[in-house]
C-alpha cells in the first residue's frame, strides 16, 4: 500500500513538476550611459523649476548666473512642457510617432487628410517639439561625453516608454509598430 502511494505521490509531482514551470519575465533594463544621460536630464529638468520658481521680476530673473547654452536647453524645456498637450493628442491621434533617433515623425492620419489646418499645426508642432529635443540631446552630449547617437537612442527608449498604447513607435530595425 506505501508503495502504491509512493508511486502516485511521484506521479503526481513528476506530472505536476511538467506543468508548474516558473513564469519568467525579462525587463530590459537600462545601461549606465543611459542611466547617465536621462540622470542629466532629469537634473536640467529641476534647474527649469528652480528657475521658475523664483517669484520675481524678469530683470531679478536675469541676474542669475546662466550660461547662454544652458539658458537655451531651459527654454527648449519650457517649450516642451508648454506643447506637451498637443505632442501627446498628435500621438494618441497617430498624426505623431517616436522614431529610433528620439525624435517625432508626421503621419497622415484620416484628420490631416480632410483637414490641411490640423496638418500644418501637426507637422509645425512636430518640427518644433523636434528643435526643442536636439537642443536638449545636444547639451547632454556635450556635457555629458556621450556620443549624439548614443544620446538619440537612450531618449527614443525613454519616448517610446512614457509614450501611450496606440502610439507609433520605430523598432530598431526600422519598421514601425503601434505599441499595444
Amino acid at each position: 500500500m506505501k508503495k502504491t502511494y509512493a508511486l502516485l505521490l511521484s506521479l503526481i509531482l513528476t506530472g505536476c513538476a511538467a506543468h508548474i514551470a516558473p513564469e519568467l519575465s525579462f525587463y530590459d533594463e537600462k545601461t549606465a550611459l543611459e542611466n547617465q544621460i536621462l540622470g542629466s536630464y532629469k537634473e536640467l529638468e529641476e534647474d527649469v523649476w528652480m528657475v521658475a520658481s523664483v517669484r520675481s521680476t524678469e530683470d531679478e530673473i536675469k541676474k542669475v548666473e546662466m550660461s547662454t547654452s544652458k539658458k537655451k536647453v531651459l527654454d527648449a524645456i519650457n517649450n516642451q512642457k508648454f506643447n506637451a498637450d498637443d505632442v501627446l493628442q498628435l500621438k494618441k491621434e497617430q498624426a505623431a510617432g517616436e522614431n529610433q533617433q528620439g525624435y517625432l515623425v508626421f503621419f497622415d492620419n484620416d484628420k490631416s487628410l480632410i483637414d490641411g489646418e490640423y496638418k500644418k499645426f501637426a507637422a509645425e508642432t512636430i518640427r518644433r517639439e523636434n528643435e526643442f529635443r536636439k537642443i536638449i540631446m545636444e547639451e547632454l552630449s556635450e556635457s555629458g561625453g556621450a556620443a549624439m547617437g548614443e544620446v538619440e537612442k537612450a531618449f527614443a527608449k525613454m519616448r517610446g516608454e512614457e509614450s501611450p498604447k496606440g502610439t507609433k513607435i520605430q523598432a530598431a530595425d526600422g519598421k514601425w509598430t503601434v505599441k499595444q
